[in-house]
């Protein structure tokens, strides 16, 4: 008689134990169940300090978007040359419209296939690097470039004459 209690007792024992081991919201969370989580890419995270290139009827244009040091998002729109790396730039406004879109000007650009596509053009990636150029002297060092606009601004002028 005492071997059936003892029984009794050992499987309650290791059913309790078992229970207890069971975590409720391990079960309900389904990247435990096999499925895997996929990181999504925001379309900031693809073109910060990068340069874009968009073919138009001529020699092309290249837009450069970078964080600054006080940590605004930028941009500068460059217009290519013939014989000269570019001809003029300007720092644009746009807006991270959501994940996968931007605003620049009027057209909105969605991340498509690693290249951003509006309606009316396309940019595709031209550097995994910001490239910004000066007639007169070469590539511009971004490090002066995110300090301060107004700085820059100067030297470039100077850099063109």
């Amino acid at each position: 008689m005492k071997k059936i209690p003892l029984q009794i007792l050992l499987s309650f024992l290791a059913v309790a134990m078992l229970a207890g081991c069971v975590d409720d919201e391990r079960l309900n969370d389904s990247s435990q169940m096999g499925e895997v989580e996929q990181s999504v890419i925001t379309v900031w995270e693809s073109i910060n300090e990068t340069t874009w290139y968009k073919t138009d009827d001529w020699t092309g244009e290249t837009y450069v978007f970078y964080t600054d040091h006080n940590g605004d998002k930028k941009a500068i729109h460059q217009y290519n040359g013939s014989g000269v790396r570019i001809t003029s730039r300007e720092w644009i406004d746009f807006e991270v419209i959501d994940e996968k879109a931007i605003k620049i000007g009027l057209d909105i650009y969605e991340l498509n296939e690693g290249d951003l596509v509006s309606e009316t053009s396309t940019l595709t990636l031209y550097a995994e690097e910001p490239l910004i150029y000066n007639m007169a002297c070469g590539p511009i060092d971004m490090e002066i470039v995110k300090s301060d606009e107004f700085i820059v601004e100067d030297i470039l002028q100077q850099c063109d004459k």
